[in-house]
């Protein structure tokens, strides 16, 4: 099994508010858009390291958000994953935001996939 935390790229200038304080959204520049040229092709290249270490019937579960995620399934469809399931972690206490224009962010997902030979075996147990 792989689970990957991948970077949500969200390090953008942005402030937000921990412990009641303004503190800035970065986290480096390894989480910055501006920093990767080819998003999809960094996550393709990343998905595609973690197939070829998976054993035939590994799963893998990639936690994200909304900035993320979607390219993210899309490519391990295109790797031939398939998606088992796409669990909502929702967050009780999620952090305030400065502006008060939209709702916070509370929830992340994760999605879990198997490669193919390993859903026809999950199937027939």
């Amino acid at each position: 099994m792989v689970f990957a935390d991948p970077p949500y790229f969200l390090s953008n200038g942005g402030l937000s508010i921990h412990n009641g304080k303004v503190v800035s959204v970065n986290k480096g520049d390894w989480d910055s858009r501006a920093n990767c040229q080819d998003i999809k092709a960094f996550t393709n290249a990343w998905l595609s390291e973690c197939k070829r270490l998976l054993k035939p019937e590994g799963t893998i579960w990639v936690s994200g958000t909304e900035h993320n995620i979607f390219d993210v399934h899309e490519i391990l469809q295109r790797l031939c994953f398939r998606t088992i399931n796409i669990v909502i972690w929702h967050k009780i206490d999620p952090p305030p935001l400065i502006y008060k224009n939209k709702f916070r962010f509370s929830y992340e997902y994760v999605i879990w996939a198997v490669r193919p030979k390993a859903i026809i075996s999950i199937m027939t147990r």
